[in-house]
């Protein structure tokens, strides 16, 4: 942070030293000859501004300017009309720099070169965005060729109709076999000092038209010594695109200044939107905003009503724009990032603040008032974060998410699952001293840390006080009020979340489907055959990952024991096993995750609860993929009950086939699901003898499940095998043999024995 104000103080010096000797004149532009700054013949006093000029733009002139080259340090520069810049390095150096009502400054572009072409570069003492006035380098970064055949930049999308990347990854585009779901484009660039621009979407390969990719946000970067006033608007968005193209991702905006101030402003990165119609076109991830700033000079008084957003674009299905929590995430772009000196602009959390959050050096850990969040996209990024909230966190409303970790995204490790957003190896924490309720339609999700390779199975933990709840989801809109917990997708740690009391409510979710260990991870991994022929039971080819149950015929290959069984029945903590494939896939092929939920008094469900593999795998004429196994549910609390439309369950990946042919193809098995009740248990202080096992109570009125992943065909059927009649279809899933093996489900009971007290008189 020093040495940025040094390297901004050292211009204004530079400023200063030029004005002290010059004699200052007053120039207006007027372009009556062209557009060229540089060319006196469009100034009213016959010459181009020299150091030590007080320049004004009206906004009544012929032609505005545009400025190709930095200008010598002037005293000043009003801007009524806009000015436009062009090349990389260009800067508009003056004192003091004010931009008025009706304003504009932007730059040329997009561009479609290796080389980041235009920005827009201010250098000065104080710098003025009044309300009304505008940066606008909306779609002015990366874009495509003539056709739009060819996709630029770092984040460019990669996949038939993929958008684009930068802070936040882009939303995957078409579905066919060369495009894994829920992420593209790799993510580029830094959170702390950005400069670069958006990339642009990707076309689809049998659409035609003429660019129609969405171009990527332009670059926005103000370097004040003194005070920086945004009242006004500062936008680098990224381009929608339409007829199933992908979109733009949000370009970059930095600002340096001594301190900030802004009234109702407003600073976005934001990444394109895109139609998927019902196939192609997805949406551009966010970009990178740094607010940065002298923390003793900075004052949250000077601060009102601003709005920051690093936001994704929206998704769109059949021409309809969808909320932010639709559905779920396989058509998702990432919000981008968000950077402060300090703590001070979290005032605006929960009503105009969206990225993920990154802060200063010396700024953890975060200490909060209440918060509601009824709106934004917030995830608390920063590797070890600690953020303690004094009162209720409230996060409501379908278009608003809160989340923990994840600040690093992982394209590798993403290929065929969800998204991977990694957290580093220095576990996180929230601690919530009031009640943590998510409601309305909002999503609430947490991605662990690795924790280094230790045997330590937490790598984030959720401490709630009071009591947790999920809740009221917005069936209109299809968003469900969601607590989704992912695991480390290499290592297995999860997160594990504790509170007085917790509540499922119907319709409710809490979640930790495919968010287990990734492909061909795990002590149980998938194993995927050749795909070409058809194979019989005994032959060595797919094999489901495994968990509770085994995949789908395990074996022994080359010393690895694929599609095996692990973890303790009783008290299980690992997530399941991630499948494999062979070729290009589709299909989310990871295992369930882990959900551990701690109630040191009542427990209720009548939503659910789930760590599922993908229940039905959808493939073609032939299938080349291993399923992933279900995951871990474990339970624990004093007193549980569950309401006749809750559901706890397990799941092995299963597949469903477009035809009534079978060939390759692997089924997971089921995971592992633990609820214990009764007394506390404590590790390593409970005893053996104190734990029982027992039948599920009559009185829980919903239903557990860990079954192993099936296999049916286009009309339904399941698939069994005997020998003397070889392939054979049946309607009773029991009887199916091309099947994960079902895992386990245990009742738990802690009965500690109770000290004996004598009394005597």
């Amino acid at each position: 942070m020093k040495t940025r104000f040094h390297l901004v103080a050292g211009s204004v010096m530079v400023l200063a030293a030029l004005l002290s000797g010059a004699s200052a004149a007053d120039v207006a532009w007027t372009g009556a000859s062209d557009t060229d700054w540089s060319n006196g013949a469009n100034w009213d006093g016959g010459a181009a501004p020299a150091a030590g000029d007080a320049v004004t733009i009206p906004a009544n002139a012929a032609n505005m300017p545009v400025l190709s080259a930095s200008t010598p340090a002037l005293a000043s520069v009003e801007v009524r009309g806009s000015v436009t810049f062009r090349n990389w390095e260009t800067r508009l150096q003056a004192g003091t720099v004010t931009v008025a009502g009706g304003g504009v400054l932007t730059c040329e572009g997009p561009f479609t070169t290796s080389e980041m072409s235009n920005r827009v570069w201010v250098v000065c003492t104080d710098f003025t965005l009044a309300s009304g006035a505008m940066i606008d380098v909306n779609e002015k970064g990366w874009g495509s060729s003539a056709l739009g055949r060819t996709s630029f930049g770092p984040g460019a999308g990669e996949w038939d109709g993929g958008g684009g990347a930068h802070g936040g990854f882009g939303a995957s585009g078409h579905v066919s076999g060369s495009a894994p779901r829920g992420c593209n484009g790799a993510t580029y660039g830094s959170f702390s000092e950005p400069t670069d621009p958006g990339s642009s979407g990707h076309v689809h390969a049998n659409r035609s038209g003429s660019k129609p990719v969405g171009n990527g946000g332009g670059a926005v970067r103000i370097d004040a010594a003194g005070l920086a006033t945004l009242d006004g608007t500062i936008s680098a968005n990224g381009k929608m695109a339409t007829d199933g193209f992908g979109a733009g991702s949000g370009g970059s905006v930095l600002v340096v200044a001594g301190r900030i101030a802004g009234n109702g402003g407003v600073v976005t990165a934001n990444g394109g939107s895109a139609y998927y119609n019902p196939a192609f076109g997805g949406a551009g991830g966010g970009g990178r905003i740094a607010l940065r700033y002298d923390p003793q000079l900075q004052s949250a008084d000077a601060l009102s009503g601003m709005t920051i957003s690093a936001a994704p674009g929206a998704k769109w299905f059949n021409q309809v724009q969808r909320k932010r929590n639709y559905g779920n995430e396989l058509y998702d772009a990432d919000v981008g990032t968000v950077y402060f000196t300090d703590g001070t602009f979290l005032k605006f959390l929960g009503a105009g603040l969206t990225g993920q959050l990154r802060f200063g050096a010396g700024t953890l850990p975060l200490s909060l008032p209440a918060v509601e969040m009824a709106s934004g996209w917030v995830r608390f990024a920063d590797e070890g974060v600690s953020v303690s909230v004094a009162g209720d966190l409230s996060v409501t409303g379908n278009e608003t998410r809160f989340e923990m970790g994840g600040g690093n995204f992982d394209a590798a490790a993403s290929r065929y699952t969800f998204p991977v957003r990694r957290s580093g190896s220095v576990p996180w924490s929230l601690a919530v001293g009031g009640n943590l309720s998510v409601s309305g339609g909002a999503w609430f999700q947490v991605f662990p840390a690795s924790t280094n390779g230790t045997a330590a199975k937490t790598g984030g933990t959720v401490a709630v006080t009071g009591d947790f709840s999920v809740s009221a989801s917005d069936a209109e809109n299809e968003c469900v009020s969601s607590a989704f917990l992912a695991c480390d997708p290499t290592g297995g740690a999860a997160v594990l979340v504790s509170a007085r009391d917790i509540a499922i409510g119907e319709g409710a979710r809490v979640s930790a489907d495919m968010r287990g260990f990734a492909v061909g991870k795990g002590p149980g991994p998938g194993r995927s055959g050749d795909g070409n022929t058809v194979k019989q039971p005994n032959a060595d080819a797919m094999r489901g990952a495994g968990h509770g149950g085994a995949g789908h015929k395990p074996t022994v290959h080359q010393g690895v024991s694929y599609g095996g069984t692990y973890d303790d029945p009783v008290r299980p903590q690992s997530p399941g096993s991630g499948g494999s494939y062979t070729g290009d896939t589709i299909v989310p092929l990871s295992g369930g995750g882990v959900v551990h939920l701690v109630a040191s008094r009542a427990m209720s469900v009548s939503g659910s609860v789930s760590a599922d593999a993908l229940p039905s795998a959808t493939a073609g004429s032939y299938a080349r993929f291993a399923c992933g196994a279900g995951g871990t549910v474990l339970l624990e609390c004093k007193t549980f009950s569950m309401g006749a439309s809750g559901s706890v369950s397990a799941a092995g990946g299963g597949i469903a086939m477009l035809s009534a042919n079978f060939y390759n193809g692997g089924c997971g098995g089921g995971g592992r699901i633990a609820v214990w009740t009764g007394d506390p248990f404590v590790e390593g202080e409970t005893p053996e003898k104190a734990v029982s096992t027992v039948e599920k109570p009559q009185d829980w009125a919903g239903t557990f499940s860990a079954v192993g992943g099936v296999f049916a065909d286009s009309n339904g059927a399941f698939r069994k095998y005997d020998k003397e009649n070889g392939w054979q279809t049946t309607s009773a899933r029991g009887e199916a043999t091309v099947r994960g093996e079902d895992g386990t489900i245990r009742f738990v009971v802690v009965e500690t024995a109770k000290p004996t007290v004598l009394c005597f008189r």
